[in-house]
């Protein structure tokens, strides 16, 4: 049996442990802002941007020693939509996308851990030698691009987990909560107008 733990893919190759770090320091993998936080986000392609962020928020799965699992889907906590590679493409410069969850043969949202002590890559199964990559290793604008590149162990395609502090983990619950709200509201001004219409 597996236990899905929430987290942050922190860029990079900073010192950073499971608590006490401050996450606005960091960059980490999501969806640009404002993105849907439901499955309308589906084709979003992703980038590496702030780490407070409801928008910033995964799963991966543990085993029922607390081990995590070298393999498998990874999702996105915010849409419920999983990383993806476009009808499985192994070529460089795919882009990392969200999709629906699959199940079965669907390798092309497995992607394994690579680990290199506390840091590790993000490789592609279906692909063999393909990691996620920050485009062109920059990490200084508010977003950067992700794609899919051989890889070739550098900064750019390393990632580190973090399950969060207390702090970030209330600025995103608090976040989510207010887009959902503000879903409902754009809800009720569309229904609004269209009743007037008719």
């Amino acid at each position: 049996p597996t236990a899905p733990t929430d987290g942050f893919l922190v860029t990079g190759d900073e010192d950073v442990t499971t608590g006490g770090n401050n996450l606005k320091e960091y960059k980490c993998l999501g969806t640009p802002p404002g993105t849907p936080m439901d499955k309308t986000a589906i084709g979003t392609h992703l980038v590496v941007g702030s780490c407070i962020e409801a928008n910033a928020m995964w799963q991966k799965s543990y085993d029922a020693h607390g081990m995590a699992i070298p393999s498998g889907p990874l999702k996105h906590k915010g849409t419920g939509l999983c990383m993806d590679v476009p009808e499985g493409s192994c070529d460089n410069g795919s882009p990392i996308v969200l999709w629906d969850c699959k199940t079965g043969t669907s390798t092309n949202q497995d992607f394994i851990i690579g680990h290199q002590q506390h840091k590790f890559s993000l490789r592609a199964h279906h692909c063999g030698h393909s990691c996620v990559d920050v485009i062109a290793g920059s990490r200084d604008g508010a977003t950067d691009a992700v794609n899919l590149w051989e890889c070739l162990h550098s900064k750019n395609q390393q990632f580190r987990w973090h399950k969060g502090d207390a702090r970030a983990n209330a600025i995103v619950a608090h976040q989510a909560k207010k887009l959902a709200a503000n879903k409902k509201v754009a809800a009720k001004k569309i229904a609004l107008a269209q009743s007037t219409v008719t």
